[in-house]
């Protein structure tokens, strides 16, 4: 059964400043510590000049699909569109996970878009489960690999949106103040992209738990 859950690597890593194309992929290696589930909260792309792009007419995918595909877990509320509602989203997804294999989100996008910068949220409820080691891929070759820091333990009432902090930003452009005021300090730069480098995110304490139910 893991062994459906590996994916085929890509092609080698062609960054490149305002990367184009119509295929997003997002490939998460490991998690924080967890080794039966994967989750994240939420992705947004960004434009060059900062927008946030308008992702509503996109497709998303997920292999594994979610803990939906578990037995009795089929009505549960962390499905893989829930990572297009980016920093709005309140459960995000969750998949099985194996260590050795990788989990796989792929957004089809209608037309082309140009990427200035894209954010991530980590897996909150349980930053154990958060991914750690992720590829982004467009159009069949990688653009950014790196380490997504845990998230702190999220507060029951709170929205992602009012803590900062579990949102991290890869730049593919070289208009830093721009995407400082849009993004916030929790930048990465894409190697080769010109400019000065941007302090990376340091990982937070990971969280036991008990694996018995996602």
């Amino acid at each position: 059964m893991a062994s459906h859950w590996a994916h085929p690597r890509p092609t080698p890593a062609q960054v490149r400043l305002h990367p184009s194309g119509t295929v997003f992929k997002l490939l998460c290696e490991s998690t924080w510590g967890d080794i039966h589930y994967l989750g994240l909260n939420g992705v947004e792309i960004l434009s060059p000049d900062g927008r946030c792009l308008d992702l509503s007419s996109a497709t998303i995918t997920a292999d594994p699909l979610g803990v939906c595909v578990l037995p009795g877990m089929a009505r549960d509320a962390r499905t893989v569109d829930q990572l297009l509602l980016g920093c709005e989203s309140t459960c995000g997804w969750l998949a099985p996970y194996t260590p050795g294999t990788s989990c796989e989100v792929t957004i089809r996008l209608p037309g082309p878009i140009t990427i200035g910068a894209v954010r991530l949220y980590n897996y909150a409820k349980t930053p154990a489960r958060g991914v750690k080691d992720f590829q982004l891929i467009l159009d069949g070759s990688i653009i950014f690999g790196g380490v997504l820091r845990a998230a702190p333990l999220r507060r029951p009432t709170a929205t992602l949106e009012s803590q900062v902090e579990f949102v991290q930003s890869v730049l593919f452009t070289d208009n830093e103040v721009r995407f400082r005021i849009a993004c916030g300090a929790s930048l990465q730069r894409a190697p080769s992209v010109p400019s000065p480098c941007v302090t990376s995110m340091s990982s937070e304490a990971v969280v036991p738990h008990s694996p018995s139910r996602p």
